[in-house]
């Protein structure tokens, strides 16, 4: 996109000297764009810029600056603008390499030691910004990982587009840096953990299929570190936990990402085992609760049902069918309580209450005391109480001592059955 007027008196001297993004060696290396000499003060323009590591949509973001914040430019490469590392940057460099000073806050370095750019927004720090030499001090501002996170030594820049800054006023000779030809690239780290030198690259040149595999994994790698995030944000066991994992799988099984960002990987992936570990747990144990709770919902139906069987049980005297009686002697008046299918008599029933007539022909549960009267041939019950009763509860929660025998029980029907006068047969 074409810079706007503003910043023609600026760009036209930057621009001469600018260089463009570098391809990805081991670890990425960040171009040595030279410092230019016309520098100026700049402002961001925008909410939540993002500053990166490198000249570059490739180069990794560093941290976010908000609109109206502060930056020196000192050079630029294409459209990107070189920039002295804004405050809450830091870079990073390995702990070997450095021994703390006793106050903990310097440090002094050991052996010759790549310096990398360090983040804020996320772990990575493959982006190599310069060299430092053994003997140099360097201020410690924390820890990160394997890497003491440092402030940024002379030599260290980020970058921002420069869409997002407005120039303010040019700098005067004294605050600007001094004009610097191309040097050459610090060296990457070779496995071994020696600093050792890489080969010498074109600054324009095409990125090789090996390159671009390169950054599409690093790419990948940094969709999958935010899907990690977002999904940290969800209960554990709605996390999907055996995807993430297998695009880590894969994504390392595919060889093309740098050492560090490969390390980071391996770090997530048994970061990961050990959540889907936990969530697979999780889920059994789940699982078992319900299982249990079904059971003892079938327990508590069974239980209820049980209860429901288990009525209070009503007990009379005798029960059966009223009917009237042809004889009629003593006090009161006499009843016959019958067998409702046969109709022969099981006991006489002695009345002095009116109103008991009124359940002649009703299947009734009859209380009072149980006695015999000579006159008559069988038991005769003298009543306190006469009441309906369903005969279809008899033998579930209405019992009796007399019981007709169209109603006993299984192991009732085996007792013989009661003499009958022949008047009442």
């Amino acid at each position: 996109m074409a810079a706007p007027l503003r910043f023609f008196p600026y760009l036209a001297v930057l621009l001469a000297l600018g260089l463009g993004s570098v391809a990805l060696a081991q670890d990425q290396v960040v171009p040595q764009v030279p410092n230019a000499p016309q520098q100026f003060a700049g402002a961001i323009n925008a909410s939540a810029v993002t500053v990166r590591s490198g000249p570059g949509e490739n180069y990794y973001p560093t941290m976010k600056l908000e609109k109206g914040a502060q930056v020196t430019v000192v050079g630029i490469s294409f459209e990107w603008l070189k920039i002295v590392p804004p405050e809450g940057s830091f870079s990073v460099v390995a702990k070997t390499f450095v021994t703390p000073e006793a106050d903990g806050r310097t440090g002094r370095v050991n052996a010759d030691v790549n310096v990398r750019a360090g983040s804020s927004l996320n772990s990575l720090k493959y982006a190599v910004q310069g060299k430092l030499s053994r003997g140099e001090t360097v201020t410690i501002l924390g820890e990160q990982d394997e890497y003491y996170k440092i402030a940024p030594p002379p030599g260290a820049f980020l970058y921002v587009h420069q869409r997002y800054v407005d120039p303010v006023r040019k700098l005067s000779p004294a605050e600007m840096l001094p004009p610097t030809p191309a040097a050459p690239r610090p060296t990457a780290s070779a496995p071994s953990g020696v600093e050792a030198a890489p080969a010498e690259q074109t600054a324009a040149a095409a990125p090789t299929a090996e390159q671009l595999a390169e950054e599409q994994a690093l790419a990948e790698f940094d969709r999958l570190e935010l899907a990690v995030r977002a999904a940290s944000q969800r209960p554990l066991e709605e996390q999907p936990l055996a995807d993430l994992l297998g695009s880590y799988d894969r994504l390392i099984k595919g060889g093309n990402l740098p050492p560090s960002a490969r390390r980071m990987s391996e770090l997530r992936v048994r970061s990961l085992k050990a959540r889907l570990s936990a969530q697979e747990q999780l889920l059994a144990t789940r699982r078992q609760q319900e299982e249990s709770a079904r059971k003892l919902a079938a327990l508590e139906a069974q239980r209820s049902e049980i209860e429901s069987r288990l009525l209070p049980m009503t007990v009379y005297t005798a029960v059966g069918k009223l009917l009237t009686s042809t004889v009629q002697s003593g006090e009161g008046t006499l009843y016959r309580l019958v067998d409702p299918a046969t109709e022969r008599t099981i006991c006489y029933v002695r009345s002095t209450e009116p109103r008991h007539i009124s359940f002649l022909g009703q299947f009734v549960g009859v209380n009072g005391e149980l006695g015999s009267d000579p006159a008559l041939s069988l038991r005769t019950v003298r009543a306190s109480e006469v009441v309906p009763v369903d005969s279809a509860r008899i033998n579930r929660d209405v019992a009796a001592k007399l019981v007709p025998p169209s109603l006993l029980s299984q192991r009732q029907a085996g007792e013989p059955a009661q003499t009958l006068t022949s008047a009442e047969q």
